[in-house]
């Protein structure tokens, strides 16, 4: 598991300290240390990922997996997300990040080690994407910029 958390932290740290010149990324917003934003209120996170920043989506995903007081352990909701981010990245043409985002979820299915649960979680993402896909993308949100 200590395998998952490094690599993890790995991604989020990438995605908030570094901009790749593409057409759907915008500044990134390296105020926030990655420590940080996964310890962020629960509310605050989940309020982020919906808004559509990548950098929150990736530490919803890393928050459902490992759980918190106020936000119990969920595999599905940790792979549905981290399928979402999975997908932004690739549409973004971040093609390291995404290579580093494919291992953490290689680690995560592996953990995971149950098709009912992968299954529940690729149907998850699939129905956040088609609600919520074009607010994403019109906004173009990969930093950690939110407004709480």
């Amino acid at each position: 598991m200590s395998t998952i958390r490094s690599i993890a932290a790995t991604i989020l740290g990438t995605i908030l300290c570094s901009a790749q010149a593409t057409p759907t990324t915008t500044t990134i917003n390296t105020s926030l240390p990655s420590s940080e934003l996964i310890a962020s209120s629960p509310a605050v996170i989940k309020h982020c990922a919906f808004e559509g920043s990548l950098a929150y989506q990736t530490a919803l995903s890393l928050n459902y997996i490992f759980g918190r007081a106020t936000l119990p352990r969920n595999y599905t909701k940790a792979y549905a997300w981290s399928l979402i981010v999975g997908h932004r990245l690739e549409l973004a043409g971040n093609a390291d990040k995404l290579a580093l985002h494919r291992r953490t979820e290689a680690l995560l299915r592996q953990k995971i080690n149950d098709p009912r649960i992968l299954a529940k979680g690729k149907l998850l993402a699939i129905k956040l994407w088609q609600k919520y896909q074009a607010h994403w993308l019109a906004e173009s949100k990969l930093a950690a910029e939110c407004k709480a």
